[in-house]
């Protein structure tokens, strides 16, 4: 009694090494299936890349603008300040126009540095009493 079920019974390898053949002509004898089927997998990896691609992007844009938005705020508050220090020095608008052109002409990377601006709105103010 050989019992089960199929041409190979119960042997389990068999029927294995069978089934292997069976997926391998059937491959073999349909090319096309195949092809879609790589066809199928190109596109889904290209919309992953797609996907990724525009993640970055965003993430990219994302870290520009809070880039933008802190260096604003520090812009403002450095104007604040300045101006804070010109009220409290009793600064005129024609001396803050003229220690900016000062300020502009000898040293530009310390325009809206609070210290500068005072220092040397100290030394416009004795030139101009010396005068």
């Amino acid at each position: 009694m050989t019992g089960g079920t199929g041409e190979h019974g119960f042997n389990v390898r068999l029927r294995d090494s069978q089934t292997k053949r069976d997926f391998d002509k059937q491959q073999t004898a349909n090319p096309d299936a195949n092809a879609i089927a790589d066809h199928y997998i190109a596109e889904h990896k290209r919309r992953e890349q797609e996907q990724a691609q525009r993640e970055a992007d965003e993430q990219r844009r994302t870290k520009e603008r809070i880039s933008e938005i802190k260096a604003d705020e520090r812009r403002r508050l450095r104007e604040r300040l300045l101006a804070m220090a010109y009220d409290s020095a009793g600064a005129t608008p024609k001396e803050q126009e003229l220690v900016a052109q000062m300020i502009q002409s000898k040293c530009p990377e310390s325009l809206g540095q609070p210290e500068i601006h005072l220092l040397y709105l100290g030394k416009l103010r004795a030139l101009i009493g010396n005068v």
